[in-house]
């Protein structure tokens, strides 16, 4: 006869019982298991299980014990039941982000085993293990299913599964929404109404090849319209119309991912100022979010239906500052992502910066055949895809099988990019017809997180492409290279001491301390990256012309000593003079960087009009006889035409050049005025030529003539320059370079002295020039353009989202805070010689040490704020950063309030101690101040470095995770199940309730709106016999062999499984044991009682049942 059943599905249980049964676990289990590795092999075992403090599943009885327990009993051998830790087989090692699902019914052999919990490694192999546990008790159930959501909500091994959403939080107290950016913009989006079209900006073409024939966009009018844009303070967007600002539809932007927010590459619209706002479903899979995007709400029309069409494009013409002021205040509403652990601190979280710059020099396709299409054009291009979008493209090269690109793009994400493609793409037009009718990805090459990092790719490296429909048909071969340089960043109140230790150091200790070790920097090509890291640092801090004045008198004395030298050996010292500045230092790097940033505005309004004119005419303006294949007279001809042609493109250039000289940035000319100065204080007072030299090798050499020799460096141009366009702007810079120096040419380019009219003629102009750029005298030319003012901000006037913009980047430049002081602490971190070998020893070290000497639960001293430091780190490695106290006692700042942990210096250490030995040349209090900022950036550096370990490796649970009914709380709240009756732990369900349940995913306890919050019901979890009819055995695995229960769902454990078990054949990671089917849970009582505790053990408030005939004799004994 069929016994009833009903579900059991916990209705009873609210979030305050689930809650406070975490908080009495914390983690751990005790009870008899019902286990297997392999449901498809029956081979069960019954054992007495444990999970233990550190998220191990083990024996808690050794079964050897186990089975000789009744002869220990009888010979009173108590002292064998005492586990021997030796004998403690894990059954799984580490159950951190561990992931779990309920099997309701499996079959095994003669029954039907109800309320499995199956339980997955979480492991990037494509082998990881499964487990199968089983417990028949409903109480035992719960507090394993309590131990395993507390596991499987901390994170697995690898440092980018730590990756958490953080949304972002408004202040419900204020009811005032104001508008926080207002501008008139052009975008890409529904036309929902009669609005002003915009039909001279393309159509984005990563819209049109996204979308098939049955996609949303053509059923909607998406098209370029002239819009006002609001951005209010409570994060949404409004698009307005333009005539009668009547709101067409609103964008919340907390809805969205940091990383859905994005400037778009100049290679797709040949234009810079462009941003995109979306959806990217593939991100939101790959950051482990339950709804990945698809019913998220846009677009919130007026008046109308949502659109399923998630993307949007904002375009800000040439205005470069409004656009960046947009990107920083929409990303500020946005949702960040960092790395973090539970309950951890937030000053101990990290931000990733992923920077890496892929280079894509050329192609080679052996499939295509040109010669039998001639009728048509083939163009072939390149496009870099993430997440299902297209980022980047490059030019497309007509009729080459061998297409040469040279492209460079550039990208800084904020996670890690799991899948980057690269895809070779063909267009077909008729012949000399611009219109393509047939557009084909031919073959993808993809790279991971891995592969971008590694050394692989750092040099040239050529790669197989294959067919996008065949996976082993190699279509072309793709040369291309990456650097990429990875940076994990901490809050910005880590680095409050640092730069108030750096404040009070003069910079020029900086850059003797700099100098001093110019090796570590300059050498393999590192000056570049140097130099930019070391001015955008100190632009961050508004310090540039404080570091560019430091700089100058460091170089300057070098040059002025050089110099006095010569003068007392009787020697010459024009050589100095005339290559001043000529070559590559700090100085220069720095200036030209830094030119190139303030001056980017008036390079697009002045010079590159010009350019594109020289580049679109494409006439020759060769002069020199010997590449000129003509008769004699025929080349005198071309000869002096070429060479009108050339003059006059060189003196519209000059002119407008000199016209100009009010419009050039007042950054560049301040910079140009104090280094007259200065160089006229050192040593070139009465020297007008070396001072002449000296400035045009700043403006010209390294300003006007890189943008006119490479124009598509500047984003001036697209396409390549062809031999005539290369060869003409090679000779104005010829022509602009003597200029700047007032030296005309001679034996050694003889067809270039009919020029030297043209500087004869410009002489005068050029010193006046001069002289106005750097104010040696009044400039009283009229402004010809109105350029931006690079330094004009929108969101400086505007109080909002404060704590977020400190994370953000800042305008202008966007220049990334973080990013800039963990990179110049590193680079300063270097010059600290001995704790350097420290490291050294400390990691030599580690590689003879075991598992055991791991970090252990409670080791993260770092996340406890104290003022003393040695507690934090350690008296080994503060000895090492020591700075006598009465060197230290008035340097210490009581103003500062600092937040950030380990961040004071340890005062009270023993003086008697080894010291660090600096290469530090300097007075006393300089020295002092040296050191003690130095030993705040190994302090910082160090802290860094352990929370990377730390997160590297399995996730941990933290001091306050462990008795806190408040966590069990929010724990609870971010259970969520699926129809498959998968659990979930949504990272962000209480951080504002991201995610929302679904048809798909439901929350188990309704979001958890309060602690009465119920276990769904509607669909059960869990499958118990009826309480009324069930009977209490020690062994309740026998009292179900009902075949033809209605519940039985045999296509879950064969078909949702099939993937586990053919892995589980091969061979399992778990330990198996010696199978014995004798009940435990008596033995396990017996153990406890000759323990000194009670045969009912109250962590376990199982209700008290009749001992069995054992249990009697052994008490009567």
């Amino acid at each position: 006869m069929s016994r009833r059943h009903d579900f059991f599905d916990f209705g009873k249980v609210t979030l305050e019982d689930y809650a406070k049964r975490v908080e009495y676990l914390g983690g751990t289990f005790k009870g008899e298991i019902r286990w297997t590795t392999n449901i498809k092999l029956n081979d069960w075992k019954t054992h007495f299980l444990e999970i233990t403090k550190t998220g191990s599943l083990i024996h808690s009885i050794d079964k050897k014990q186990i089975t000789s327990l009744q002869n220990d009993i009888d010979n009173k051998n108590y002292n064998d039941l005492i586990i021997d830790k030796k004998n403690i087989h894990p059954v799984v090692e580490n159950m951190s982000g561990c992931k779990i699902r309920i099997l309701k019914n499996v079959n095994s052999k003669d029954k039907i085993i109800r309320n499995i919990i199956k339980v997955s490694e979480c492991s990037q192999s494509q082998n990881s293990s499964a487990i199968y546990l089983n417990v028949v008790s409903e109480t035992k159930m719960f507090d394993l299913f309590c131990s395993l959501t507390w596991w499987s909500s901390l994170k697995p091994k690898g440092i980018f599964n730590k990756i958490t959403l953080s949304p972002k939080r408004i202040n419900s107290q204020t009811n005032i929404n104001k508008i926080i950016l207002s501008s008139k913009l052009n975008i890409f989006g529904p036309l929902i109404e009669q609005t002003k079209e915009i039909p001279e900006l393309e159509i984005p073409r990563m819209f049109i090849q996204n979308n098939d024939s049955n996609s949303t966009q053509d059923s909607i009018n998406y098209k370029w319209f002239l819009v006002k844009a609001n951005l209010y303070s409570n994060g949404e967007l409004h698009i307005n119309d333009i005539t009668n600002e009547r709101s067409l539809f609103a964008i919340n932007i907390k809805n969205l991912i940091r990383s859905e927010i994005r400037l778009l590459d100049f290679s797709l619209f040949q234009n810079d100022n462009s941003l995109f706002i979306g959806i990217l479903p593939q991100l939101r899979e790959q950051l482990r979010l339950l709804n990945n995007g698809q019913g998220t709400t846009f677009f919130n029309l007026i008046n109308s239906e949502d659109l399923e069409f998630n993307r949007l494009i904002l375009n800000f013409n040439d205005c470069s500052n409004v656009r960046d002021d947009w990107l920083i205040a929409l990303k500020s509403f946005a949702i960040s992502e960092l790395l973090s652990l539970n309950e951890s601190d937030r000053s101990n979280e990290l931000r990733i910066s992923n920077n890496f710059k892929l280079t894509l020099l050329e192609a080679e396709f052996q499939t295509l055949n040109l010669s039998n299409i001639s009728q048509n054009d083939i163009y072939l291009h390149a496009e870099i895809w993430m997440w299902g979008q297209m980022w980047a493209r490059t030019p497309s090269i007509k009729n080459d099988l061998k297409p040469f690109w040279r492209e460079e793009f550039k990208f800084i994400e904020d996670i890690n990019v799991e899948n980057f493609e690269i895809r070779l793409v063909q267009e077909i037009t008729e012949a000399n017809k611009e219109k393509v009718f047939r557009y084909e990805t031919l073959g993808t090459f993809t790279l991971d997180q891995k592969s971008i990092t590694s050394d692989l790719y750092r040099k040239e490296n050529r790669a197989l492409v294959f067919a996008e429909d065949h996976e082993h048909f190699q279509v072309a071969t793709l040369c291309f290279k990456i650097d990429h340089n990875i940076e994990f960043i901490l809050p910005s109140v880590n680095f409050i001491k640092f730069q108030t230790a750096l404040t009070s150091i003069p910079l020029t200790e900086i850059t003797k301390l700099v100098y001093d070790n110019i090796d570590n920097f300059t050498s393999r090509g590192k000056l570049d990256m140097f130099s930019q890291v070391t001015l955008e640092f100190f632009q961050t801090i508004n310090k540039e012309e404080t570091w560019f004045q430091a700089l100058m008198e460091k170089e300057l004395s070098d040059i002025d000593s050089a110099i006095l030298r010569n003068s007392n050996n009787n020697q010459s010292s024009d050589h100095i003079f005339s290559t001043l500045f000529r070559g590559n230092s700090i100085l220069t790097k720095s200036t030209e960087l830094y030119f190139f940033n303030v001056g980017n505005e008036y390079i697009k309004q002045v010079i590159r009009p010009i350019l594109i004119e020289i580049i679109d005419c494409s006439e020759s303006c060769e002069i020199d006889p010997t590449r000129i294949s003509l008769p004699e007279d025929e080349r005198r001809d071309v000869i002096n035409a070429n060479h009108k042609r050339l003059i006059g493109w060189v003196s519209k250039l000059w002119r407008m050049i000199y016209r100009t000289s009010k419009d050039l940035p007042v950054e560049i000319r301040n910079h140009l005025k104090t280094f007259r100065r200065e160089l006229e204080k050192f040593c070139l007072k009465d020297n007008e030529e070396a001072t002449l030299n000296c400035i045009s090798g700043f403006l010209f050499l390294r300003y006007f003539c890189p943008v006119i020799l490479n124009p598509k460096l500047f984003n001036i141009t697209w396409d390549h320059l062809n031999d005539t366009n290369r060869r003409t702007l090679t000779l104005v810079c010829k022509i602009l370079l003597n200029l700047s120096t007032l030296k005309t040419f001679g034996d050694k380019e003889p067809y270039m002295v009919d020029v030297n009219l043209f500087i004869e003629e410009n002489r005068d102009k050029l010193k006046s020039y001069i002289d106005k750029v750097t104010e040696k005298k009044l400039d009283f030319t009229q402004r010809m353009f109105n350029l931006e003012n690079v330094n004009k901000s929108l969101l400086k006037d505007v109080v909002f989202n404060q704590e977020e913009l400190k994370e953000l980047p800042v305008n202008p430049f966007l220049l990334d805070k973080g990013l800039r002081n963990t990179e110049f602490m590193s680079i300063l971190n270097t010059l600290n010689e001995p704790v350097r070998e420290l490291n050294e020893q400390k990691k030599h070290k580690s590689k003879k040490c075991t598992n055991d000497e791991s970090v252990d639960i409670g080791d993260l001293e770092f996340e406890k704020l104290t003022e003393n430091n040695a507690e934090i780190f350690g008296d080994e490695f503060m000895q090492y950063l020591e700075v006598k106290d009465d060197d230290t006692d008035s340097l210490d700042n009581d103003n500062i309030s600092d937040v950030r942990t380990g961040s004071h210096a340890n005062d009270d250490i023993d003086s008697k101690n080894d010291t660090i030995s600096l290469t530090v040349s300097s007075q006393n209090t300089d020295g002092t101040l040296i050191k003690r900022l130095l030993q705040e950036v190994s302090l910082t550096c160090f802290k860094k470095d352990r929370i990377i370990r730390t997160m590297s490796d399995s996730e941990l649970p933290s001091d306050e995770m462990y008795n806190n009914f408040e966590y069990g709380k929010r724990l609870g709240q971010r259970i969520y199940f699926t129809d498959k009756r998968k659990i979930i732990m949504d990272s962000y369900a209480s951080d504002g309730l991201l995610l929302e349940s679904s048809n798909k995913c439901i929350s188990l306890f309704n979001n958890g709106t309060n602690q009465k919050s119920k276990m769904i019901n509607e669909s059960a979890l869990f499958y118990f016999d009826d309480k009324n009819t069930r009977n209490v055995e020690d062994n309740g695995f026998n009292s179900d062999n009902d075949h033809d229960d209605d519940d039985y769902d045999s296509s879950e454990s064969e078909e949702n499984d099939e993937q586990e078990y053919n892995r589980n054949e091969a061979g399992a990671n778990f330990y198996m044991g010696n199978v014995n089917s004798a009940s435990t849970r008596t033995l396990s009582k017996f153990a406890n009682l000759i323990k000194g505790g009670s045969f009912h053990d109250s962590k376990t408030e199982e209700p008290k049942t009749s001992p069995s005939k054992l249990t009697r004799w052994f008490k009567k004994k």
